[in-house]
């Protein structure tokens, strides 16, 4: 399978596009508002990117670093276009590069939809206690999220990992809250 580098890391062009279900991304617009230009700079598809596009009334830019027909191609952590938002499920892999990169390059808000398991961990401890771009809350979801690899026929169970939405709120002073959607 072909596949391309990035970070020193290795994504297959298959492999490692899990789309993100649309009622996962309408329930963080449910809970979250979001104004001004939104990014999501790993868009594959466009599953979520079409979410965004209807739900929001600002303008969208969608991309990612491997053409797949939607979007723009272009690599989100050599990205310097600044943006009030970044909403994004990561090539998780990558999380951590895209988490500072969009601190680096959104005024107001980062949303990503990550393991639940991505809590754990010392050495993502400066992401999260990060006082100029603080996480504000970590919304778990109550039913599993089934994303599986593009091409995949779709698993008849619930899904076995659990994720959420992790928002970063450049306004936001305080502990992260943990939120139920």
């Amino acid at each position: 399978m072909k596949g391309i580098s990035i970070a020193g890391r290795k994504l297959n062009d298959g492999i490692d596009l899990y789309e993100t279900p649309e009622w996962a991304t309408e329930a963080l617009l449910a809970v979250e508002k979001f104004n001004g230009l939104t990014i999501e700079p790993a868009c594959g598809l466009g599953a979520m990117s079409k979410i965004l596009e209807r739900e929001l009334d600002d303008a969208v830019v969608s991309m990612d670093l491997i053409d797949r027909g939607y979007g723009t191609q272009s690599n989100f952590l050599l990205s310097d276009m600044p943006v009030d938002n970044v909403i994004t499920n990561p090539p998780y892999i990558l999380a951590e590069q895209f988490i500072a990169k969009a601190k680096q390059v959104a005024n107001r808000k980062i949303a990503m939809i990550l393991k639940l398991s991505f809590l754990e961990s010392e050495g993502r401890k400066e992401l999260f206690a990060d006082k100029d771009f603080p996480l504000k809350t970590v919304y778990v979801f109550r039913k599993r999220v089934q994303m599986y690899p593009h091409g995949i026929e779709k698993p008849k169970n619930s899904g076995t990992i659990a994720y959420a939405w992790f928002v970063w709120d450049k306004e936001y002073c305080g502990y992260p809250i943990i939120r139920w959607i």
